[in-house]
């Protein structure tokens, strides 16, 4: 589980300078980030719990997460 301290939302003076920069890209309103991810292939997963790392594409694998604001600065990675 991903623990609150880990993600930093923008507040307050930040949230709007991230709105308005979003905005003034592509016109549209009240977005505080952009998400996408991607898979890190292993050649070796970990004995322990390895099915935690397989994927449906029949290989190991981690998964990464990002969000980043208007001027692409990552503020949350999972």
């Amino acid at each position: 589980m991903v623990k609150t301290e880990y993600i930093k939302w923008p507040t307050g003076q930040v949230r709007k300078f991230v709105h308005d920069g979003f905005e003034a890209i592509e016109g549209i309103e009240n977005i505080i980030g952009t998400i996408d991810g991607t898979h890190f292939i292993l050649q070796n997963a970990s004995q322990k719990e390895k099915y935690l790392y397989f994927m449906k594409k029949k290989r190991y694998a981690l998964y990464c997460q990002g969000i980043v604001d208007n001027q692409a600065s990552l503020s949350v990675m999972t």
